[in-house]
């Protein structure tokens, strides 16, 4: 029997309420993020799927017209300021063919993009000590994430340490979390978690196969310093990597 205190799907996507900038509140449990986890898994239906994506930028070879922002371009313009809920994209490097030229890339719209690092600048342009950067695509800017090998116990605790791929998650206040995925065995599918002093933690709370994307997205819990809040990672599983992390909430 269904639980009485726990709304119909229907119900509970009436009352997400919109909070601007791509992120939603839940009014349900606004206390419990489990409940809320609950929620937003409850959702995933194709006409949800696109709206918490927030999918805004779909055009045919999107990838061959991005732009990127000018080194002159004011910082403090609105289109210069990345929201909280704005993507966060990996940042890795590719030896491209013919010549083995190293180039930065991320995935966007389901698809690599190359560009080169004049083409980034500062995520936060007045603080001297903040590293990260971002990269303006179509007119929208998106925060890089970076990729760091870290010793983790992947496979249990007390197992083995191997090389995990991680991607570092900076939360609003600053702390950093190391997110990567396990790999798949026998019985058991992959998920994501936090890799902490080479013991890992999962925090995955479910997910679904993008067929738009073709990446497959986790819903993500990470009890901040300040506040709970929900993300969602998407996996390229071709290559076991963490290409696309979205704050919901």
């Amino acid at each position: 029997m269904a639980d009485a205190a726990r709304p119909a799907p229907a119900e509970a996507e009436a009352r997400l309420v919109d909070c601007g900038e791509g992120g939603y509140e839940s009014m349900v449990y606004p206390a419990m993020v489990e409940k809320a986890k609950e929620t937003i898994l409850a959702m995933m239906r194709a006409q949800a799927i696109r709206k918490l994506a927030h999918r805004r930028h779909r055009s045919e070879g999107i990838a061959a017209i991005a732009t990127f922002a000018s080194s002159s371009c004011d910082p403090a313009s609105p289109a210069a300021m990345a929201s909280l809920y704005a993507p966060r994209l990996t940042r890795w490097r590719v030896a491209t063919s013919g010549g083995g030229v190293v180039r930065d890339c991320v995935e966007y719209d389901g698809k690599p993009l190359f560009f080169r690092r004049e083409d980034c600048r500062r995520l936060v342009p007045d603080d001297e000590e903040d590293a990260r950067q971002c990269l303006e695509i179509a007119g929208e800017v998106f925060p890089l994430m970076e990729e760091r090998m870290v010793p983790a116990a992947l496979h249990g605790g007390g197992g083995v340490r191997e090389a995990a791929r991680c991607v570092e998650y900076v939360d609003d206040d600053g702390a950093v979390l190391l997110l990567t995925v396990t790999p798949m065995t026998e019985g058991k599918e992959k998920e994501v978690v936090v890799v902490d002093g080479g013991e890992v933690r999962v925090v995955d709370g479910g997910g679904y196969y993008d067929p738009d994307s073709g990446t497959v997205e986790h819903v993500v819990d990470v009890e901040g310093a300040r506040e709970a809040y929900v993300l969602l990672v998407s996996v390229r599983e071709a290559l076991n990597r963490i290409v696309r992390i979205k704050r919901l909430n």
